[in-house]
């Protein structure tokens, strides 16, 4: 049984690999998760594909792009 709530969370980050772990598990709940990544130097796009997170690398300068671009890839509430 599908013990996952039908929600998305969207995550952003830059150099967090430290941090990540915990914040995934926190956030397990949730049937989808979107992490974008700004160009970290640590590998939290290894971190977050091993939790089964969908994961994308924007360049973009800025928080609200780089969180709009993680909306856009939500497909739950």
């Amino acid at each position: 049984m599908d013990q996952n709530i039908p929600l998305s969370v969207a995550t952003i980050m830059k150099d967090e690999a430290a941090n990540l772990p915990d914040c995934l598990k926190s956030i397990s709940f949730a049937k989808q998760i979107v992490v974008v990544d700004s160009r970290s130097r640590d590998g939290p796009l290894e971190i977050a594909e091993k939790f089964g997170c969908e994961v994308f690398s924007d360049s973009r300068k800025g928080f609200r792009p780089q969180k709009q671009v993680a909306i856009d890839r939500c497909r739950k509430p």
